[in-house]
């Protein structure tokens, strides 16, 4: 798609890619374009198509995009009108700005088996993911993905590509002849030949594979059962025990139907801000507990409850059925836990099998 040359813009030579519909530009104004070094920005231009579908779905991206004012979401400069030819819209363009699938699936992904940066990663999506749902017509993106985020220098975001969204009464447009989101990040009813209700829970879910491959740096896998088995934290990072509070988010993100999901962005900034909280005070995963001293942090420690009723040194010896007291063979700290509590955790993970 040539752009016209009485548009105001003026491409500079270079494509930075291309879409189903829509080609985009590297491009300066037109009036600036003699200058030594003209300001840069990014154009995404309609091709010429006789779809109807396509020229409304972009038309109508033009429109959603333009009202959006969040420091995560690409900014839009100009845009066309509804009945001109040429269809397009102008954005912002960031020099060092990368694909987030470009960083995290390199040797050099900053992200990898970092719990801490992952959760600021993660909280930037989810704080888009509010604004958007909290609109007066809420919207649903239904494609985030690596590929549709931008990794600043400064390692904030840009979410971008607002093409498939869909806004509060459910309306959205679907072209036939191309897919629906992006394979094994798109939520579960947002695939295509689906009718599950298509919400914030949605991005949710995706927000929630992209925390799992900036963490692993391994592309996302289908649906949800490989993040409590074969590619859960334990599994994947066996001596890096931080990441598996991980799990904490996983079990109420990655679910296949959105009611088991965490039902909306601040609920589950709440839940970032929890697991932050226990990385930071150092506590250990609950698959570790019963290895780890709370009060001393020794590792390897206990001695069981019948040690402790022979020797008759357990003061308040709990009576409750599935209670155990434990004594730190370190520093001497006695405490009881209820281990019923761990048993259900336990068979609840294995059902989301």
């Amino acid at each position: 798609m040539k752009i016209p040359n009485d548009s105001p813009w003026k491409s500079t030579g270079k494509t930075l890619g291309t879409g189903g519909q829509a080609d985009i530009y590297l491009v300066v104004k037109r009036d600036e374009a003699t200058l030594p070094d003209p300001a840069k920005y990014v154009l995404k231009a309609l091709r010429k198509v006789e779809n109807l579908q396509a020229r409304t779905r972009f038309t109508r991206e033009i429109e959603i995009v333009k009202g959006l004012d969040h420091p995560a979401i690409v900014k839009v400069i100009d845009s066309s009108s509804e009945n001109d030819e040429f269809q397009f819209y102008v954005m912002e363009y960031h020099e060092d700005a990368q694909p987030l699938d470009k960083v995290i699936f390199s040797d050099s992904n900053p992200y990898h088996g970092d719990i801490l940066l992952s959760l600021d990663l993660f909280e930037k999506i989810v704080s888009v993911i509010d604004y958007c749902s909290e609109r007066p017509k809420p919207i649903t993106h239904r494609d985030i993905s690596p590929k549709n985020i931008l990794l600043l220098r400064d390692m904030s975001i840009k979410l971008i590509d607002f093409g498939i969204c869909q806004v509060d009464d459910g309306e959205r447009i679907t072209l036939t002849d191309e897919g629906v989101g992006t394979r094994n990040y798109t939520s579960p009813e947002c695939e295509s030949g689906t009718e599950g209700l298509v919400g914030v829970r949605s991005d949710i879910y995706s927000a929630s594979k992209v925390l799992w491959s900036a963490i692993t740096s391994q592309r996302a896998f289908a649906h949800q059962e490989p993040v409590f088995n074969n590619k859960s934290m334990p599994v994947i990072f066996r001596q890096n025990y931080d990441t598996w509070h991980l799990s904490h988010i996983f079990k109420e993100t990655i679910r296949h139907c959105p009611k088991d999901r965490v039902s909306n962005a601040k609920e589950l900034k709440a839940q970032i801000a929890r697991v932050r909280s226990v990385v930071k005070r150092g506590f250990p995963p609950l698959e570790q507990i019963g290895s780890y001293c709370p009060a001393c942090g020794w590792y390897g420690w206990g001695v069981s409850v019948e040690e402790l009723k022979e020797e008759n040194r357990m003061p308040g010896q709990p009576n409750s059925e599935g209670v155990i007291p434990y004594k730190c063979a370190q520093c001497g700290f006695i405490f009881a836990r209820d281990v019923t509590i761990l048993r259900n955790r336990g068979e609840n993970m294995s059902r989301l099998r």
